[in-house]
């Protein structure tokens, strides 16, 4: 009877949070460099450009810094992961500005920053199991990330039988359900020397490892 002995290859596609608002109205970034921008007519002049930013939905706002060149974008860092709502205040050659941002000032629209991966480890199987055609295999995951915020289906799972040069999808989006509904068969055409097994997690930010 012929068996196959099998490797397990974990892939940990990376992030950052599941968000508790409706994500289709935040803008997501993975890297904490943006550039801002901020209307100015043609010939507009600006005495001053200030960024103000907040971390707590509008409820207090932290001047960020004024923009050098007073020409849009305006280049923000940000230091640290998490939600971030943003207001450009501008000031024209003769002092007069736009409301600064206080209490009643709402975040219109709210960003968010995640650098960091989600964890994943895979349960079943088990470095250098020997499987037999025919044999119903259970895979089983561990997949968590500190920010929850983990998409709908964050899962997918792939299969190698040339030691990972090309892989064959079982799996493009799967639930965080733990496991497969069904038990994977091992068919005849995926006798090989190492099978690789591919089990990745993506967050909302698209962070990613392999």
């Amino acid at each position: 009877m012929r068996t196959i002995t099998i490797c397990i290859f974990l892939q940990i596609i990376f992030s950052n949070l599941l968000f508790s608002q409706d994500f289709s109205k935040v803008v997501i970034k993975n890297e904490r460099n943006i550039e801002i921008d901020y209307l100015k007519e043609k010939d507009e002049k600006f005495s001053k450009v200030e960024l103000y930013y907040s971390l707590d939905d509008g409820e207090s706002w932290k001047l960020y810094g004024d923009d050098p060149d007073l020409i849009p974008p305006f280049c923000f860092i940000a230091p640290a992961d998490g939600f971030y709502g943003f207001k450009i205040v501008t000031y024209d050659v003769n002092g007069n500005h736009m409301a600064i941002p206080d209490n009643n000032t709402s975040v219109e629209v709210p960003y968010f920053f995640d650098t960091v991966p989600p964890k994943i480890t895979l349960k079943s199987p088990s470095l250098g199991e020997i499987w037999k055609v025919g044999e119903l295999v259970n895979i089983q995951w561990l997949a968590t990330d500190d920010k929850q915020d983990l998409p709908k289906d964050p899962i997918s799972i792939s299969y190698s039988i040339d030691k990972g040069h090309t892989w064959a999808v079982l799996f493009k989006k799967h639930p965080n359900t733990g496991e497969l509904e069904k038990k994977w068969l091992i068919a005849d055409e995926m006798i090989s020397a190492e099978l690789l097994i591919k089990v990745s997690v993506i967050d909302q930010a698209k962070n990613y490892s392999e």
